[in-house]
């Protein structure tokens, strides 16, 4: 269910209405391949560190810093980081909440760290399988309601801008539009079994809930990386 009226998403597009009621068109895309595979070799990097039981100071694959637009604001523009991911295809998406429910379920009975190795095997599953990710969209969850989610409700433009560690600094921003879900989407379900499979480890601050969920589809990327493409479009 999309309780974001301004968002209407077909196949291969995202419908966007205007305030004065007419529809803009604008095309998705898939992430590019430079981009994904940076993702997913820090990603794989990180879940070495967690099975090592490594202090974890950031996590920059994970935590873009979010732009919407405050129509109300003395200054336009509003930034919050935001923990993001993929998401699975439609079709895969039921598999995979069985498969992060069922973890969660046969390991409530043992510690944290026991369970690990379970955890950590299951997300690895979701992220070893290319064919079962949908590059055009990317998810995280909201935990205040604050200016964030109202900014996206008037105006559900948006972008996030990423920046990976020293010495490269690889940088990439993604142009898009938030899609807000409710508890009652497969998206959001994913999302917050997601979560709920590294809530209480030592790289997460725990929070009491997530009265909803985002869905940011992908229209547009810059590589702004340092290093020979600061401001190149690749998308």
């Amino acid at each position: 269910m999309n309780t974001n009226l301004n968002v209407i998403t077909l196949e291969n597009e995202v419908d966007i209405r205007l305030e004065d009621g007419n529809i803009k068109k604008y095309r998705l895309q898939e992430l590019p391949f430079e981009f994904i595979d940076w993702q997913l070799e820090l990603r794989k990097t990180m879940f070495q560190r967690i099975m090592k039981q490594d202090f974890i100071p950031s996590f920059q694959a994970h935590l873009p810093v979010m732009a919407t637009l405050n129509p109300n604001g003395r200054f336009p523009i509003h930034t919050a980081t935001k923990g993001t991911g993929f998401l699975p295809k439609d079709e895969f998406l039921k598999e995979y909440i069985e498969l992060f429910q069922n973890c969660l379920e046969k390991n409530k009975h043992k510690t944290w760290k026991e369970s690990l190795p379970a955890r950590v095997e299951v997300m690895q599953e979701f992220y070893q399988i290319r064919e079962k990710i949908d590059f055009r969209r990317l998810g995280f969850l909201e935990i205040f309601k604050g200016r964030t989610y109202h900014n996206i409700l008037a105006n559900p433009s948006a972008a996030l801008q990423f920046t990976g560690p020293g010495p490269r600094y690889t940088s990439y921003q993604v142009n898009g539009f938030a899609q807000e879900v409710n508890s009652q989407n497969l998206c959001y379900r994913f999302i917050y079994l997601a979560r709920q499979l590294f809530e209480h480890d030592s790289f997460h601050i725990q929070q009491p809930q997530y009265p909803c969920g985002y869905i940011f589809w992908v229209c547009e990327m810059y590589n702004k990386s340092p290093r020979g493409h600061a401001g190149k479009r690749v998308m």
